[in-house]
């Protein structure tokens, strides 16, 4: 092994003990988001709450009466859960004048038509337009047998599918 390859590794390894362990947020991690949660996912989501029970689970009304708009943006039974324990936690921590806490590294944001950072999810629009944009000017003004085609044409679509899921996790 090539002695810098080594030096290498060996540094690599020794800032990695350096770091400590990330917990996540104080929301997501307090217990009464859990409780909330665990509690959610029993009343709204039993196949996620027990996939292999045998005893009598609560019926599924929450998919059943999902609204098109959340099933069109992929929000799940998990995700009603998240979003509506983190609006309950909200209101324990401000009548316990405590500071908002952040939910999976994220501030709580009200939910407008399944979008929860609607600001943030169009300008995630505008961008994937600009990638669409760009990609239709590959298409037509480089040639195909030119040496980075595929290299611009690849980056183009992984951009385009990167715009859309920043879109749906919004």
């Amino acid at each position: 092994m090539d002695s810098s390859v080594f030096f290498l590794l060996i540094l690599s390894f020794f800032c990695l003990t350096l770091t400590s362990c990330v917990y996540g947020s104080v929301g997501d991690r307090s217990e009464a988001f859990r409780n909330c949660l665990s509690q959610c996912f029993w009343r709204k989501c039993p196949a996620k709450a027990a996939p292999q029970s045998t005893i009598d689970l609560p019926n599924d009304d929450w998919s059943r009466n999902q609204p098109w708009y959340l099933k069109l943006l992929v929000w799940e039974c998990e995700d009603e859960c998240k979003y509506s324990c983190m609006w309950e936690v909200v209101e324990i921590f401000q009548k316990n004048d405590r500071a908002v806490p952040q939910f999976y590294g994220k501030w709580p944001f009200v939910r407008l038509f399944g979008i929860q950072e609607p600001a943030s999810a169009l300008f995630s629009v505008f961008n994937g337009l600009a990638h669409f944009f760009m990609l239709q000017k590959i298409v037509q003004r480089v040639p195909r047998d030119a040496p980075t085609y595929r290299l611009w044409y690849s980056y183009a679509l992984v951009s385009l599918q990167y715009r859309y899921c920043i879109f749906v996790d919004k």
